[in-house]
């Protein structure tokens, strides 16, 4: 069975810090990998951990696959924690 070009790479090892590193290490590898989607912006997480979230898809977009994408969500999803943004509904926006 041919396999595309995400299934073969695998993510460097990273020193985990605690348990919420652990979870974004193995999801974005997950997702990398084709065998999980995963909603990051909507788990109920403070803002050190969306920092350290953030921390991890700006370390390894390149290695991630929509690596770029899920930096700049984690980045604005954090934003959104730290400066206390409120959430707007898509479709109030006419999405």
């Amino acid at each position: 069975m041919p396999q595309d070009q995400y299934s073969t790479v695998v993510l460097p090892p990273v020193a985990v810090a605690d348990d919420a590193d652990q979870i974004f290490e193995e999801r974005a590898l997950a997702v990398q990998l084709g065998q999980s989607h995963v909603d990051y912006l909507s788990h109920a997480l403070d803002e050190r951990d969306l920092q350290k979230s953030w921390r991890y898809a700006n370390k390894h977009r390149d290695l991630i696959f929509n690596g770029r994408r899920l930096e700049n969500a984690s980045w604005r999803r954090w934003f959104q924690e730290k400066f206390h943004l409120r959430k707007l509904d898509p479709a109030d926006l006419n999405w």
